[in-house]
């Protein structure tokens, strides 16, 4: 976010504020009193000549035409027309610089400005107050008291509070003399944590690179840290430091301590939440009962049971600009990745050491392309189970940097249980598309809009796109299995057996008898197969016979989950000379693909199948070509 948009009443500071944080932060400086003299001459002579109201209508204009980056002072009436909000609030951090009727009266005694009202200066200064101050409050994400401040000080208060944005990792130093390594090797960030529970005492302001914002954190037992000692020593070890901000938890004494008392930090009030995500509106409370303590940021941390955890938290977060929240656990994973795009100030990474589950490190931030999301950003991904290391993101996520598209390729962990309440947040988040994997690939069909011809044939779908809203679904995966084992042979004629008859099974077997393959499926459940074989217009054989089939066929797919997860394979021994394929990518070679090559076969591993395949939904979701070249070189370069 690079606009700061100040508001309040004439002669609260906000020129001044404005020029010295413009300078600061090496933004540029918009002024709507200074456009409108530009466009129609001196306020002064403007309105005695056509009057305040067509004035507002002037100044409207400015606020819609505004830049997207900038430092912007407004004129004090701006917020008296419901049509500015939005356009202000777009894209922005608003602050209400407020200041004191008494302190405005005496700022203002000689200003050149037409009255607003017939009373006195005094009198007109109470009356305005009153209409506005509530606009002003509505208007704001964060408000700042100007009174018994200098402008130096004030434009410090509101850069201090800007710098409280993106990526923040945590450092947990044993002791004093591991504080600048690990400062050092978390430069990748604009915002540094350091946990202060190990150490035993005060210690010597940190040296902090030029430009990274440092939070102090010094947690008791009781929330989830390890300093034992007072509450006064707590304090002095969280103020010597010399960070920008002191995090404390809410509801402790020290909370409100630091909230009333508005040192030289600022304040991160904090609360977590460590066995549930309570209701939205259990949490909103929560939050208005912090802020009633007036910290500079609030942060709400809960706890997954469920992936729908995640869009609770992503309701809390709109319209909040002071927010920090997120979910921990394995499926709060989600609400890491997506932080900035929901609205969250900050999204914690681990250096080395997870201080929370679900922590990633920077790499697999960045992987998401976490570091450069916004709230325009396009989401999509991939919906399924033990979903966290798909090789999906490693391909899209690159090649969306490569063609400057503002897009992010995202795991969604959905368990089979979760998939309709999913698509229903899916839905109302507007994300772009997804692929779709095990054990979804069949069950997501009743819940989409569209399906394609091929798709539909199939029984199953892979590839979700998003149009206009209504969802639209799609099976690459026979294309990507043909494109794979065209690679290495010629499949007119060819028997093929296919162990499976799930969604990936379905499409490769209808893949291959379009190719002009004969085609058969076993299954440990034989019923099921002769419903796919059936279905495709396949043959289907008995499991027992699997042994008899592989001598006779000249292609053998696993299309099975089996080997993803162990050391498994679905066969005991593979016959020499055949063509064998693994659908699994991870691992790269499977139990079955390596009892294929002690047989002396020719192996394909899953992940030429998988980027085949993404060249079709990479096209799909983003209307732009691109080939299994560019697809494979993104995912070679990304490799851990």
């Amino acid at each position: 976010m690079s606009r700061i948009v100040l508001i309040g009443f004439r002669g609260s500071g906000k020129s001044t504020v404005a020029k010295l944080l413009a300078k600061r932060l090496g933004l540029p400086l918009i002024s709507t009193d200074r456009e409108f003299v530009k466009r129609n001459g001196t306020i002064e002579r403007f309105v005695k000549r056509n009057g305040w109201k067509t004035f507002r209508d002037e100044e409207s204009a400015i606020v819609r035409a505004l830049a997207s980056c900038g430092i912007v002072d407004c004129g004090g009436g701006v917020v008296e027309r419901k049509e500015n909000l939005n356009p202000l609030k777009a894209g922005s951090e608003v602050f209400f610089l407020n200041v004191s009727e008494q302190e405005l009266a005496r700022r203002l005694k000689r200003s050149p400005r037409p009255a607003l009202t017939a009373a006195g200066a005094i009198q007109e200064i109470q009356s305005m107050l009153l209409k506005r101050t509530p606009l002003y409050k509505k208007t704001a994400d964060f408000e700042v008291r100007t009174e018994g401040k200098t402008s130096s000080d004030v434009a410090k208060e509101i850069a201090r509070i800007h710098s409280l944005r993106g990526l923040c990792t945590v450092i947990v130093p044993k002791n004093e003399r591991e504080i600048d390594g690990l400062m050092a090797h978390s430069r990748q960030t604009s915002c540094v944590e350091i946990r202060l529970d190990n150490l035993k005492s005060p210690i010597l302001p940190i040296k902090k690179p030029k430009g990274v914002t440092l939070i102090a954190t010094c947690r008791t037992p009781s929330h989830g840290g390890s300093f034992t000692g007072s509450e006064e020593s707590r304090l002095k070890m969280l103020e010597s430091v010399g960070a920008n901000f002191i995090d404390v938890e809410f509801g402790t004494s020290l909370a409100r301590r630091v909230c009333i008392s508005k040192r030289k930090s600022g304040v991160i009030l904090s609360h977590h939440i460590s066995d549930r995500t309570p209701s939205l509106k259990s949490l909103q409370t929560i939050y208005k009962r912090m802020k009633a303590l007036k910290p500079d940021a609030i942060k709400i941390v809960t706890t997954t049971k469920s992936i729908d955890d995640v869009f609770t938290v992503f309701e809390l977060l709109k319209g909040k600009k002071d927010l920090i929240a997120f979910c921990m656990g394995e499926k709060g994973i989600l609400s890491r990745v997506l932080a900035f795009k929901f609205g969250s100030r900050l999204s914690y990474l681990r250096l080395s050491q997870s201080t929370a589950p679900g922590q990633l490190d920077f790499k697999e931030m960045e992987s998401c392309n976490a570091d450069l999301m916004t709230s325009e950003t396009r989401i999509l991904g991939i919906i399924g189970t033990n979903v966290s290391h798909s090789l999906s993101k490693r391909m899209h996520n690159p090649l969306f940097k490569r063609k400057c598209l503002d897009s992010a390729f995202v795991p969604f962990d959905v368990g089979p249980k979760e998939l309709t309440a999913f698509m229903k947040n899916f839905r109302k988040c507007g994300f772009a598309g997804a692929a779709v994997t095990h054990p979804h690939k069949e069950n997501v069909m009743v819940l989409l809009d569209e399906l394609d011809d091929v798709a539909r044939r199939i029984g199953a779908v892979n590839t979700l796109v998003n149009r206009n809203g209504k969802l639209a679904g799609f099976n690459t995966d026979a294309e990507g299995a043909v494109r794979a084992l065209e690679e290495r042979t010629s499949l007119p004629g060819k028997r093929a057996l296919i162990f499976g008859a799930g969604g990936a099974a379905r499409a490769i077997a209808f893949g291959l008898k379009e190719a002009g393959a004969h085609v058969t499926l076993v299954n440990r459940s034989d019923g099921k197969a002769r419903h796919v074989a059936k279905a495709l217009g396949v043959h289907a054989a008995f499991w027992k016979d699997k042994g008899r089939l592989m001598e006779r066929s000249d292609i053998l797919i696993n299309a099975t989950p089996v080997g993803m997860d162990s050391d498994e394979s679905v066969v005991e021994q593979v016959p020499r000379g055949k063509l064998v394929m693994d659908i699994i990518y991870r691992p790269r070679m499977t139990a079955f693909l390596r009892k294929a090559r002690v047989s002396e076969c020719t192996i394909i591993t899953g992940e030429r199948m998988l980027i085949h395949q993404a060249v079709r939904q990479f096209e799909l979701w983003t209307e732009k070509k691109t080939n299994a070249r560019e697809l494979e070189r993104a995912l070679k370069r990304r490799q851990p």
